[in-house]
């Protein structure tokens, strides 16, 4: 869906210096295409930035303006997110690569990685941890499982992931401390609601208080 137009046949020199390095961009988007493993993003009057995990977004070194600049997706990535819209703003990261036109030319694109997704995947976790120390009052078998074996080693991962991209790291809405700091408080808020229902489970006091009928939290082992 790129337009035949003579501004789309420019060569975009100002990335060349920073082929097969990580950077972010804001634009909107004005059309796609589907490939075998990708979609091609075509997107309009970007800013692109040189990433830097300490930096947000908006004060990072600035590279340049662009008429237009197409960014590839694959299709597994996509499927995982809410369908683009015409016209709709976008943030995107990834790395820079040379790419050949149709009519033999060359030129530079942004192509997305995996650390790319990981401002999405926080994003998401943070209302969905919301939602889960709601339900953490209630004191059943289910939610200390949930807690155990799901939401602890969930956050290990992404906290694993998170050091691991290092400088390739989208910071739009936050930096690498910023995350960091979100994903230490969130996993010591889920440690002390485990601890809180293996109390309440092992007392039986509190077992009559809230109606438990057994010590139920001796049955599942502790990851903490």
């Amino acid at each position: 869906m790129e337009a035949s137009t003579n501004s789309s046949k420019k060569v975009r020199y100002a990335l060349a210096p920073y082929t097969n390095q990580f950077v972010l961009g804001q634009g909107w988007v004005a059309g796609w295409e589907d490939f075998s493993k990708h979609r091609r993003y075509y997107i309009k009057n970007p800013t692109i930035k040189r990433a830097d995990k300490n930096t947000l977004f908006k004060d990072q070194k600035f590279i340049s303006k662009e008429d237009h600049i197409n960014v590839f997706i694959p299709h597994e990535e996509n499927a995982k997110k809410e369908e683009l819209l015409m016209y709709e703003n976008i943030t995107f990261s990834g790395l820079i690569k040379p790419y050949n036109r149709k009519d033999g030319s060359f030129d530079y694109s942004v192509h997305t990685i995996p650390s790319s997704y990981i401002e999405d995947i926080l994003l998401n976790l943070s209302k969905d941890v919301d939602d889960i120390l709601e339900e953490a009052g209630r004191i059943t078998p289910d939610t200390l499982l949930c807690l155990e074996r799901y939401v602890i080693p969930t956050l290990k991962h992404i906290n694993e992931e998170l050091d691991e991209a290092g400088d390739l790291l989208p910071t739009f809405n936050g930096t690498y401390n910023t995350y960091k700091d979100c994903l230490n408080c969130w996993e010591d808020a889920i440690r002390n609601a485990i601890k809180i229902i293996r109390s309440i489970s092992g007392n039986r006091k509190f077992r009559r208080r809230y109606d438990i009928d057994y010590d139920f939290a001796k049955h599942i082992p502790s990851c903490i």
